[in-house]
């Protein structure tokens, strides 16, 4: 009886030594999709380099190295625009985990957020409210107004998240947003006006992610809790 004992405890069972196959066919099916997205951004790069002659490297190396200027030429934006990536993933992150989990409420105020986020991070990165609008002869003031829309219609539905969460860092945001716009729109252009515009809106972005990262953390924490305690 001792020999079969030691025999049936030491010879792991086929259960413990065979891998599920459910995560490798997960991140098999997630390379696939990550690699088609970026084949199509590449695919409408080149398409739209090809259609307009503009060099494919123009649009894929850096700026300050294509104008040839100083490396600093718009670290500040380039900064900004990081920020906003942080807090678009943070709460898309955050969002799917509560929509997975069944917070209704938490995920329909971090996905949109998300949404939101990189809407603004584009429109910052690619000057659409400056270049776009002003090529179609329309006033920048359009941007902020459909942009200052999405946001109250979003935050209008989810006023009871939004109360439960550290909603100072929100205000703090959309105060400093809102100084930047008049900032811009008020006063003449000028090197100080320039970069008290631009100080505005990086406090903002900064205020902003941090409330998406810290709301996104609430929705995470109790699957956290649970993983240490298993």
């Amino acid at each position: 009886h001792g020999d079969a004992l030691v025999t049936a405890t030491s010879v792991p069972t086929r259960a413990h030594t065979t891998p599920d196959a459910a995560p490798r066919l997960a991140g098999l099916a997630a390379t696939v999709v990550a690699a088609a997205a970026a084949g199509l951004v590449l695919a409408a790069v080149a398409v739209a380099g090809l259609a307009t002659g503009v060099p494919l490297s123009d649009i894929t190396r850096d700026a300050a190295a294509v104008a040839d200027v100083p490396w600093y030429i718009g670290a500040l934006s380039s900064v900004g625009i990081a920020v906003w990536a942080a807090g678009a993933g943070a709460a898309l992150l955050g969002g799917l985990l509560a929509r997975r989990t069944g917070d209704r409420s938490t995920a329909s105020l971090l996905l949109p957020g998300a949404a939101l986020s990189l809407m603004l991070m584009l429109d910052d990165m690619l000057e659409m409210h400056e270049g776009t609008l002003h090529a179609l002869g329309l006033p920048e003031m359009l941007a902020y107004v459909v942009y200052a829309g999405l946001a109250a219609a979003w935050l209008a539905r989810n006023v009871g998240a939004v109360l439960e969460s550290e909603w100072v860092l929100l205000v703090g945001a959309l105060l400093l947003f809102a100084g930047s716009m008049v900032v811009d729109q008020a006063f003449r252009t000028g090197n100080l006006l320039t970069y008290a515009e631009d100080s505005l809106k990086l406090v903002g972005v900064v205020l902003w992610s941090t409330w998406l990262v810290r709301t996104a953390l609430r929705a995470l924490a109790p699957r956290l809790s649970a993983g240490q305690q298993s």
